[in-house]
């Protein structure tokens, strides 16, 4: 049969991932109509949600583990701030957006920029996690 893989999410990764929950739902209740609030607020889900996947193996990876995580992470931090900011405007219910087009437009603009980041993120991820 096939060796088995241990799923292992360490415990600070559980809690802040409970920590970014609880800002996320104040959050929606402020009045915010800057993009740069829910762009680093989609960024810190993405990059939360890339160390769940990486940390969560009880095996050695290889750098191009760190990087595919760091990467998609970093490319879906644009479609996941841009639901953040419909379900905001649902939740405030106006019957239009909080976020303009043009607003909504520029975060899917930062996608490449934000992938490689996440490539970087990723680096900086392998090179300390390997230190270890």
């Amino acid at each position: 049969m096939g060796d088995k893989l241990k799923h292992h999410t360490p415990l600070w990764l559980k809690w802040l991932g409970i920590g970014l929950g609880v800002v996320t739902l104040l959050w929606l209740r402020v009045e915010d109509v800057t993009p740069n609030y829910v762009i680093g607020l989609g960024a810190a889900w993405c990059a939360w949600a890339g160390m769940r996947f990486v940390l969560r193996w009880d095996r050695e990876l290889q750098l191009g583990h760190y990087l595919f995580g760091g990467f998609v992470a970093g490319v879906a931090t644009p479609s996941f701030a841009i639901l953040l900011m419909i379900v905001k405007g649902g939740v405030h219910a106006h019957g239009f957006l909080d976020f303009s087009n043009f607003q909504l437009a520029s975060v899917l603009r930062s996608t490449p920029w934000l992938g490689i980041s996440g490539l970087m993120m990723g680096l900086i991820m392998a090179l300390v996690l390997k230190r270890k």
